[in-house]
């Protein structure tokens, strides 16, 4: 009886410790999986489908994480594996480097993808300085000019709280370089990096700071400054954020004081609301929100490109970040406002950023556009000589 109850114990014992084991595991992947952003993720996706699929179609029985697998032979495999891939049209650096990751996201030893003879093979399949360059011409997105945002606003701020809300987003993205992910929904950072309502603040005459969600149409004219401040970014590592401001130094930016007093008065927002969404009742009495997305920009900036005869291929909801990018450009070249990291001697660009914190004598992209040095429909048609033209406006099909 004794020995029995003794098994059993052991055995419970085991299946405690396996269970354990397991849950050790499922949360150390997880964690790792999070390391890298979504869209690289889906990048690195396919990349150990093809690594089964070589071990299988190859017939090879060595171990899928070349555990016990002498390091000569996993060199061989490796370079072997590339080799196959470019064969297939397939891009082998971005194939391995998904390989790598999970490799490293299942505690694999990954000293192997930093062997001298794998890196040379990769090098061995990257193409040419020109073919990248032609691939990559093909890909290219352009500027969103500011032109495009006066007719977004000329359509769109109107009664429509959904259609104000796209035009404005677009323009804070111009304004201030945002990425869309920091403006709109993202279903892949679910709201890990936009702005939220208790992110801007209105500051009156009084140096009082107000709510987005306490603002008022009395309180319009008593508002001299609008601060952001963005909390996370997908390349902040300090996990400081950074501020934005924008104030009455131009007819365009008290325009966009005007027009984000105005959003704020119509979009009943409440603490903890993206920014840049609306609170209504339905039927039944429920409060919807609804939220600012990638495709509300997309479709807005396309339906611009058709209206002004360009291929709407052109833009997508990144395009604003390198419009203003660009125009910000013209206005400061020559004149320092960005020190370099030799000027103050620090190691890299980021720490030089660092140091040069934000304020309200900060500029921003409608500076430019007051100084006539923003992007025209010309310019954006110059950027890009070799394109084919193949579309018209009549052959473009308009975006909803």
């Amino acid at each position: 009886m004794c020995v029995i109850i003794s098994f059993l114990f052991s055995f419970f014992c085991f299946i405690s410790f396996t269970r354990s084991l397991f849950i050790v595991k499922d949360r150390t992947t997880a964690l790792i999986r999070k390391s890298i952003t979504s869209n690289t993720a889906r990048g690195y996706g396919s990349s150990w489908n093809n690594w089964i699929s070589f071990l299988s179609e190859k017939q090879l029985r060595a171990n899928k994480y070349l555990v016990g697998v002498p390091i000569e032979e996993q060199r061989r495999l490796l370079v072997f594996f590339i080799d196959c891939m470019n064969h297939q049209n397939k891009d082998p650096n971005r194939i391995v480097g998904g390989l790598r990751h999970e490799f490293l996201v299942n505690c694999q030893s990954v000293s192997i993808f930093a062997d001298p003879a794998v890196k040379a093979a990769l090098r061995g399949c990257s193409a040419d300085g020109r073919s990248k360059s032609m691939k990559k011409m093909a890909k290219l997105r352009a500027p969103t000019p500011y032109v495009f945002i006066e007719w977004i606003r000329s359509e769109y701020w109107r009664d429509d709280p959904v259609r104000a809300m796209t035009y404005l987003g677009i323009m804070i993205q111009y304004t201030f370089l945002l990425r869309p992910c920091e403006v709109a929904y993202d279903s892949d950072t679910r709201m890990q990096h936009t702005i939220m309502s208790e992110d801007v603040a209105f500051t009156n005459h009084f140096g009082l700071n107000i709510n987005s969600w306490e603002v008022t149409r009395e309180l319009h004219s008593s508002i001299v400054e609008v601060a952001i401040i963005v909390r996370s970014t997908k390349v902040d590592k300090s996990g400081r954020g950074f501020l934005l401001f924008v104030s009455r130094g131009n007819q365009y930016e008290q325009m966009l004081i005007k027009d984000l007093l105005d959003w704020c008065a119509m979009a009943n927002l409440s603490r903890g609301d993206m920014f840049f969404s609306r609170n209504r009742m339905n039927m039944q009495g429920l409060v919807i929100n609804k939220k600012l997305t990638r495709h509300m920009i997309s479709t807005a900036l396309k339906a611009a490109a058709v209206h002004h005869n360009l291929p709407q291929q052109w833009f997508s909801a990144h395009c604003q970040r390198i419009g203003g990018a660009t125009d910000l450009k013209q206005l400061l070249v020559g004149e320092g406002q960005f020190l370099s990291k030799e000027v103050g001697n620090w190691n890299t660009e980021e720490s030089a950023k660092l140091y040069q914190r934000s304020s309200s004598r900060d500029i921003n992209s409608l500076v430019a556009v007051n100084a006539g040095k923003n992007l025209s429909l010309d310019d954006i048609k110059r950027m890009f000589p070799f394109a084919e033209h193949r579309t018209s406006k009549n052959q473009i099909t308009s975006a909803k």
